[in-house]
């Protein structure tokens, strides 16, 4: 009996470890619909077409109601009563104050960094910055622009400064879809490569003032490059 008990408890507690939890599943639909913000498969001004999304993921409408929650909570969407959820269009000035808040936060990060970065998160970024040239030289932005996202996570990340790291998430994730926009023109792309090498190159110096402006810097040239896409989806809202 006390085998058959412990078989059975067994079983029970894989089984239970197997299921998707109701929280991952919510998490899931939200890390979808980001991409698709980011992609403009939803686009600025757009409103979420529920119904339709549910049935693509074969989901129920609780956690696409519960992702949208999250998307709300990180100024993604906008919740509307009575006509759903609509894709936050950003300002100009909104953008602006963004990516200029960014690169300030990773100018500091930076000079901390060069402090307390460890051999093996510089090994890391080393080898996210050559995946990251692989996707720039196959042409592969979608991956190309994740790997430069995990670069500038993992440097903020070595400043040790865990408000810098959760101000630099937050602020971040708002901003994605324009990061990524930053990179529609090939010599724009072609630009940011060229600055990622210079970041690198100061960061294995432990050069913490270049590092902090060629970090500042970048985020300037992304707003410089994102200025004119954003003129264009407030004229044609």
């Amino acid at each position: 009996m006390r085998s058959r008990s412990a078989g059975a408890n067994k079983a029970a507690a894989v089984g239970s470890a197997r299921r998707i939890s109701r929280g991952t599943l919510h998490e899931e639909v939200a890390i979808r619909l980001r991409d698709m913000i980011l992609v403009d498969e939803l686009s600025p001004g757009q409103i979420i077409p529920e119904m339709q999304l549910c049935e693509e993921f074969g989901i129920s409408r609780t956690p696409m109601r519960e992702a949208l929650k999250v998307l709300a909570s990180e100024n993604l969407v906008e919740l509307l009563p009575g006509r759903g959820a609509v894709v936050v269009q950003p300002s100009a000035d909104d953008v602006m104050g963004m990516l200029y808040a960014i690169g300030a936060i990773e100018g500091v990060a930076g000079q901390l960094a060069c402090q307390f970065i460890s051999p093996r998160e510089f090994a890391e970024i080393q080898q996210l910055h050559d995946r990251m040239l692989a996707y720039h030289a196959a042409g592969d932005r979608l991956k190309y622009f994740d790997m430069n996202q995990r670069i500038h996570k993992k440097i903020v990340a070595a400043s040790k400064n865990v408000f810098l790291i959760d101000l630099h998430d937050k602020l971040n994730m708002r901003s994605r879809r324009m990061r990524y926009v930053s990179n529609s023109q090939r010599q724009w792309w072609d630009q940011a490569i060229r600055e990622h090498e210079q970041i690198l190159a100061a960061l294995e110096r432990r050069d913490a003032e270049a590092l902090s402006e060629q970090l500042r810097a970048h985020m300037m040239g992304s707003w410089k490059d994102v200025k004119g896409v954003l003129a264009s989806d407030e004229a044609n809202p």
